[in-house]
């Protein structure tokens, strides 16, 4: 499994290999009251203490190992998973100016097939989250602090509240191969299912699965997510993640077997400007 996040890859092949730092505070003027001078008393009304985070927009990824469980039956599979959850914080996603990231530990079980739990329109899976733990962040540069509570979205991973769903606890897969042949649009502005693995397979990736989220959740609801991605069927399920691993010889194991990735299909503007926007 590696340790090393994979390509944070959505329609702007946005690389997380490539990230920058979080950036470094500078002087910002050169005045008689400049918040950086030498009598600078941290108090009240210090300019630093109001400042807001500068966090524009956050994308999410994830990297999973999946590991096959026996299932008695033909045509259903079990994968157990285990990886690292991303939160990216930008401060312009446009200018790939990287705020900081929140890392989770989380382990997941998926079902295929026949091994479905719950009845599922045309999905390929569900994948759900079983555990899930902030990682140290004095491990990593990039890490960051402790964010506003209108800024910081881990909750939609990390449930808190336990009578509240959380968005990412639980996804529904649609299986790439199939959203090509309907030539399904996931965007409500157009983004055909064979353009996302056209721009995956540029970076030497597969494409394995869409992710969709429950409806009536925090992204539809507040961040209004249904303004740029398309719902899916009469549930109001709404696509969120591609699934995607490294290109090999032969298909990727649609299961999840071996190494897989999750990336967001799109940003979600934090702040003033509270909602869901296509990437860059």
């Amino acid at each position: 499994m590696r340790t090393v996040p994979a390509a944070v890859l959505a329609l702007g092949l946005v690389l997380a290999a490539s990230l920058p730092g979080c950036p470094v505070p500078v002087d910002d003027d050169d005045s008689l009251d400049d918040d950086d001078s030498a009598d600078d008393d941290d108090a009240i009304d210090d300019d630093d203490s109001a400042a807001p985070p500068g966090i524009s927009a956050v994308t999410f990824a994830a990297t999973m190992e999946g590991v096959e469980e026996v299932w008695p039956e033909d045509g259903g599979a079990i994968t157990e998973l285990s990886g690292t959850f991303h939160f990216v914080y930008w401060t312009s996603l446009e200018d790939q100016d990287l705020h900081c990231r929140q890392r989770f530990g989380f382990t997941a079980v998926a079902h295929f097939g026949d091994a479905l739990v719950d009845d599922c329109d045309s999905c390929s899976g569900q994948l759900t989250v079983t555990q899930v733990q902030l990682l140290d962040p004095g491990g990593f540069e990039d890490s960051c602090p402790i964010l506003p509570g209108d800024i910081d979205l881990s909750f939609l991973l990390s449930q808190e509240d336990i009578t509240v769903p959380a968005d990412f606890r639980t996804l529904v897969l649609l299986s790439i191969d199939d959203l090509v042949e309907l030539e399904w649009e996931l965007g409500v502005g157009g983004m055909a299912a064979s353009k996302l693995v056209e721009r995956y397979a540029v970076a030497g990736l597969d494409v394995m699965h869409v992710g969709l989220v429950l409806p009536a959740g925090w992204l539809q609801e507040e961040a209004a997510l249904d303004d740029v991605a398309s719902i899916w069927a009469e549930g109001g399920l709404l696509p969120m993640f591609c699934l995607y691993a490294e290109a090999q010889d032969g298909d990727p194991d649609p299961t999840l077997v071996g190494d897989a990735f999750m990336a967001s299909l799109w940003t979600v503007r934090v702040g003033d400007g509270l909602g869901a926007d296509v990437l860059p």
